[in-house]
C-alpha cells in the first residue's frame, strides 16, 4: 500500500510543480511561497488517513504557559485548533500536532539554517512535560531502543545504574517519540545527493568551528530533509533503526537516499499515527523490500572543558562518481538463518522467560559438548539480534519470534510482530512451487 500512495503522491507533486511554474510569472515571493505551502498541503492530506480527525494546516503552536512557535509553513494536527480571525492560520496546542514541515522551493544553506532555528521553536515550546504518560511514546521509545542498542528498553527506575552514555542515549531516544515529527522539504536546491551532504556537512561544520555549539545536536536535526529526489534520513528508530555500529562514532545518526522521498515521507509520518492510533502494520503492506541508504554522519557523545555532554560528528565521506552511480540499495527482508544448535536454544526460550546462562547446568551442558565455549555461543546468538543479555540471563528481543526448519533442511527465525516472517515465508513457498513446476516440466 506504502508504495502504490507514494506513486500517487509523487505524480500529483510532478502535475504541481508544473502549474506552479506556469504561474511564476507572477514574480513576488509571497505569492511564490505561498503556491509551494498549498501544494504541500495537498500532498500531505494524501499522507492522512480519512478515519482519523487530522488536519493539514499552517500557523503556530502553543504550549500551556502560552509559549509560541515561530510561523509554521504545513501541520499534521488532530482535532481542531484556535482559528486566527480573517486568516487561514490556526494555533494548536503541541500535543495536538503530529508533524510539522518547513517548505523551501529552493533548499541551499542559507534554508537549512533557517529551518533549524523555525524547527528549534518547535522544541522549545514542546519541551513542558504535558504528554509525559502517552502510551505511544513509550512503545515508540521501547521499539526505537531495541532496534539500536540491541537490549530490552530500561525501566526508568533502572537508569541509574547505567552509564552516562546509556542514560543520555535513552532521555535522547525518548524526546524524539516525544516531539512532533519535524521535516524540511526543499522542491530544488542542491541538485545530487553529493552536494546535499556536503552542504549539510558543512553547515554542521561551519556552526562547529569555534567550539560546541548549542541547538545542533542530535535533538535539533530534523527527521527528514528531503531536497528534490535526495533525502537526510535521521536514525532515531521511528523508523529507521539502524544499530549502533561497533566504532568510536558509534551512532549512525544521519544517512542519505537518493531515491524516493516520498516513500520516506509516509514512512515516517504512518509510523507515527500506527503508535500514536493503533493502526495495523497491513496499512504498510506486505512488500519486503528494505531501502537502504548511504552512511553520512555518525556521531558520539563527548565533553567540553566544563565536563558538560555534547554531541560529537564525524562525516562518512562517499565520492561524487560513487553516489552518482549508486542507486540508494534495494533489499529483501529475510529471517535470520540458524544452526540447528541455536534453533533449538531458542526453541527452549520460547516456552520459559529467559535462560540463566551462568547457573542453568544443562543448557551449558548442551552447548559447549561439541568444544564451543558457552561465551562464544552466547555471542553468536546475540549477533542475530533475536536475543539479547541482562544479569546473567538471555532473553528473547524479539516480541514475536518464529522458528521454523524449511524444507531445504535450513534454520531460521525472525520477528513477526508485523507478519513480515508470514510474508517472507509465503513468498519463499511461491519460489519454491515455481521452480519445482520448472523442473517437472
Amino acid at each position: 500500500m506504502i508504495k502504490t500512495v507514494a506513486d500517487f503522491i509523487e505524480e500529483f507533486k510532478k502535475k504541481g510543480l508544473d502549474d506552479i511554474r506556469e504561474m511564476e510569472y507572477v514574480d513576488h515571493p509571497t505569492l511564490i511561497g505561498d503556491m509551494y505551502e498549498g501544494l504541500t498541503q495537498k500532498l500531505l492530506n494524501s499522507t492522512v488517513f480519512a478515519s482519523l480527525d487530522l488536519r493539514i494546516v499552517s500557523g503556530k503552536i502553543k504550549n500551556a504557559k502560552g509559549g509560541l512557535t515561530s510561523q509554521i509553513d504545513c501541520m499534521i494536527v488532530e482535532g481542531p485548533g484556535e482559528a486566527l480571525p480573517f486568516t487561514s492560520s490556526h494555533i494548536y496546542h503541541f500535543s495536538q500536532v503530529i508533524a510539522v514541515i518547513e517548505v523551501k522551493k529552493n533548499l541551499f544553506t542559507n534554508e537549512i539554517d533557517a529551518s533549524f532555528a523555525n524547527l528549534r521553536t518547535v522544541l522549545d515550546v514542546s519541551i513542558e512535560p504535558e504528554k509525559d504518560g502517552d502510551e505511544y511514546i513509550n512503545s515508540a521509545l521501547r521499539d526505537a531502543w531495541k532496534s539500536m542498542v540491541r537490549t530490552e528498553l530500561p525501566e526508568r527506575s533502572e537508569l541509574e545504574s547505567f552509564s552516562e552514555e546509556q542514560q543520555l542515549i535513552y532521555h535522547t531516544l525518548f524526546m524524539e517519540a516525544y516531539f512532533p515529527i519535524r521535516i524540511v522539504i526543499g522542491y530544488y536546491g542542491f541538485k545530487t545527493e553529493f552536494s546535499l551532504r556536503e552542504g549539510f556537512a558543512n553547515y554542521l561544520d561551519e556552526k562547529s568551528k569555534n567550539g560546541a555549539a548549542k541547538g545542533y545536536g542530535i535533538g535539533s536535526i530534523p527527521s527528514l530533509i528531503i531536497c528534490g529526489d535526495n533525502t537526510i534520513i535521521k536514525n532515531n528508530g521511528m523508523p529507521y533503526g539502524i544499530p549502533f555500529l561497533d566504532n568510536e562514532f558509534y551512532w549512525p545518526i544521519c544517512v542519505t537516499s537518493n531515491e524516493k522521498p516520498i516513500v520516506h515521507l509516509l514512512e515516517v509520518i504512518w509510523t507515527r499515527l500506527s503508535y500514536k492510533y493503533k493502526i495495523s502494520s497491513s496499512i504498510f503492506g506486505e512488500d519486503l523490500d528494505l531501502e537502504s541508504a548511504h552512511e553520512f554522519i555518525n556521531c558520539k557523545i563527548g565533553k567540553d572543558d566544563k565536563g558538560n555532554c555534547g554531541w560529537m560528528y564525524n562525516y562518512y565521506p562517499f565520492s561524487e562518481k560513487v553516489l552518482n552511480k549508486a542507486h540508494s540499495e534495494i533489499k529483501q527482508w529475510e529471517p535470520i538463518f540458524l544452526t540447528k544448535k541455536q534453533l533449538e536454544i531458542l526453541y527452549i526460550l520460547t516456552k520459559k522467560e529467559f535462560i540463566n546462562y551462568n547457573s542453568d547446568k544443562e543448557f551449558i551442558n548442551f552447548v559447549t559438548k561439541d568444544g564451543t565455549t558457552k561465551d562464544e555461543f552466547i555471542d553468536s546468538l546475540i549477533k542475530t539480534g533475536l536475543i539479547y543479555k541482562r544479569d546473567m540471563k538471555i532473553k528473547f528481543l524479539t516480541d514475536e519470534c518464529k522458528l521454523m526448519i524449511l524444507p531445504d533442511g535450513r534454520c531460521c527465525a525472525g520477528e513477526n510482530k508485523n507478519r513480515e516472517f508470514d510474508h517472507w515465508l509465503k513468498r519463499y513457498m511461491e519460489d519454491r512451487d515455481k521452480k519445482t513446476d520448472g523442473n517437472t516440466k
